[in-house]
């Protein structure tokens, strides 16, 4: 369904063309449609095929639509991962912070009240211990696996592109040294025969 601004431009087509004036003059008038887009037109009139030329450009543009739509709708799921991975790592470090400072600030609290603590309460006093001990080494050793899969996947790409290289290369060398064909030429056989029975 054409809208409001392409309505007018059809109808400011109509009017140029019932004056005389080309289509491709007339579409020039509009800065939607670009130098590539006239000229094709341009070329169908001048050679008399301007209907062939307006499917095939129908055709064009929506290949071109159909490509761009799937390209946005490509991006679409990386963007929502990294969107999610961003969420998700604000609040890990939330998380982090909240048991390395805001933890242990409430332990001497609950610690004076001289009761026995909720079981919830141990579980998240212990692992604010914990990361407060172990937390250096544990992103040490997350840094390192990281480090190791990333090596791990460039050394496999390289191994397989260098057996790919080295397997297109020995394919093109030649098993044998090329040989003469002896029906290439009879008399040259017959010169080179006498030439070794004389030396």
């Amino acid at each position: 369904m054409a809208t409001p601004p392409d309505t007018a431009i059809i109808r400011e087509l109509h009017a140029h063309i019932e004056g005389g004036m080309a289509l491709n003059q007339a579409l020039r008038q509009h800065a939607k449609f670009d130098a590539l887009y006239c000229n094709l037109i341009a070329a169908g009139e001048l050679a008399g095929m301007l209907d062939t030329m307006l499917e095939r450009l129908a055709h064009h543009l929506e290949k071109s639509e159909t490509l761009r739509t799937t390209i946005r709708s490509a991006f679409i799921y990386p963007s929502a991962v990294l969107d999610i991975a961003g969420i998700v790592l604000v609040l890990v470090l939330v998380l982090v912070l909240v048991l390395v400072f805001v933890v242990p600030a409430f332990q001497k609290i609950f610690a004076s009240f001289g009761a026995e603590l909720p079981w919830l309460t141990r579980w998240v006093i212990a692992l604010s211990e914990g990361i407060q001990r172990y937390g250096l080494w544990l992103m040490l050793a997350l840094h390192q696996l990281v480090a190791a899969e990333t090596a791990y996947k460039t050394t496999h790409s390289l191994a397989a592109l260098f057996a790919q290289f080295a397997a297109t290369h020995t394919d093109c060398r030649p098993t044998h040294p090329p040989r003469m064909h002896s029906t290439v030429d009879p008399h040259l056989g017959h010169l080179v025969s006498g030439w070794r029975t004389t030396h």
